[in-house]
């Protein structure tokens, strides 16, 4: 008898449109950072991706997490949304920041929330 191996798709809708060529690129995430799908970062000193944290402005923001990633006492590489359409309410905001604060910012980038 053969066995068929199955698995199971859940989309999470956070790329919503095909009108938008979507680019991913390689990142590297700085030590010590959790970083979920659909987060929003931006680059340290050194150009590694971390959490927006402290004082948060949006218009350092580089891209979008698209995967999750933790890093440990050592960077690693990650990989990122570059461009692309994407659900506003799927992609992760700092802690007291919205969609509003981003929008433009991230639409500069060639990233457009619907």
């Amino acid at each position: 008898m053969a066995y068929r191996e199955t698995s199971i798709y859940n989309p999470d809708n956070l790329l919503i449109a095909t009108t938008c060529q979507v680019i991913s690129d390689d990142v590297i995430v700085a030590a010590n950072q959790t970083l979920k799908r659909g987060q929003v970062f931006e680059l340290d000193a050194s150009g590694n991706a971390i959490a927006p944290t402290g004082v948060i402005d949006p218009a350092k923001v580089y891209g979008i997490m698209a995967e999750d990633i933790v890093t440990g006492d050592t960077t690693a590489v990650g990989v990122a949304y570059m461009n692309g359409e994407f659900s506003s309410s799927k992609v992760i905001f700092p802690e007291g920041k919205s969609e509003a604060d981003y929008k433009v910012p991230l639409r500069k980038l060639g990233i457009f929330l619907r």
